[in-house]
């Protein structure tokens, strides 16, 4: 595997939380309002909208694009990765 590329590849998710449930992701970011708010905004899978992906994405001065093609590369390079749209994976990419 080469993640020589891949500028953060701590910020993937952990392996042991992919099976996790929303309601599990809800509680692990419970101590925080703002990651609490995220993720009350997701469907029942965990997902949100890519209008609040974008808009999540902008807010923290970040290229959706960047994001995009991180979260790719890692993919790429068997690193474990929710969906782009999994609120979880999204705060997790951002360090929460």
């Amino acid at each position: 595997m080469n993640t020589a590329t891949i500028g953060r590849p701590f910020f993937t998710v952990p392996p042991e939380c992919l099976g996790w449930t929303p309601d599990d992701w809800a509680s692990a970011y419970s101590a925080s309002p703002y990651a609490s708010s995220v993720m009350a905004a997701t469907d029942e899978q965990g997902l949100l909208p890519i209008s609040s992906i974008f808009r999540i994405l902008t807010d923290h001065s970040i290229s959706p694009s960047a994001y995009a093609d991180e979260l790719d590369e890692a993919q790429a390079n068997g690193l474990p990765c929710l969906p782009i749209t999994h609120a979880g994976q999204l705060l997790t990419w951002l360090g929460w």
